[in-house]
Formats: structure tokens, sequence, C-alpha cells
């Protein structure tokens, strides 16, 4: 896994997001990469599981399917 963003340790040892007030220490930096095992181990992966990854094919608008018309 690939951090995409830092992510920093609480007093409490909780991992949080980057801006999150109760963050106190730097504990994977943004573009880190972490095994899966490690990441699962610090709770990394339960972090970001929440995020989906983005679509690159969107639907078409209904006005752009429609087949053009034969030119005249």
């Amino acid at each position: 896994m690939i951090v995409p963003e830092h992510v920093y340790r609480t007093e409490d040892g909780r991992l949080v997001r980057h801006g999150d007030p109760a963050a106190a220490f730097l504990a994977f930096a943004r573009g880190d990469e972490v095994g899966d095992l490690e990441a699962g181990k610090n709770g990394l992966s339960d972090l970001f599981a929440s995020e989906k990854p983005t679509e690159k094919a969107q639907a078409k608008p209904a006005d752009k399917a429609a087949p053009k018309a034969a030119n005249k």
C-alpha cells in the first residue's frame, strides 16, 4: 500500500489523518510504501478503507449518447 497522505499518531496511539487536531507524531509520510501485513496490523488500511477508487470512465450524457444524424 502506498500512503496517500500524511498519517499521524495521537498521544494514545491511534492513527489519524492529516489535519486532525489530535495528531501528535508523524507515523507515515505521504508516498511511503507499507506492506499489507504492516498496514493491517497498524490500522492503516482501516483508515483509508472507506475511500473508493475514482472511476475513469463515466457514462455519457443522454444527448451525447444518441447517434448522429446522416449528412444531408
